[in-house]
């Protein structure tokens, strides 16, 4: 996955239960919010 700002690996986390990988990626203080809208089928 390409994210459009610099990731602080540090601050990553990630958790796995039941078969689902969660993971979390704070945005640096700078970065702007976008939204998308993506169809679930």
């Amino acid at each position: 996955m390409i994210l459009p700002f610099r990731v602080d690996a540090d601050t990553l986390k990630a958790d796995f239960q039941n078969g689902v990988l969660t993971v979390a990626i704070p945005k640096p203080a700078g970065a702007v919010a976008q939204t998308r809208n993506i169809e679930v089928k």
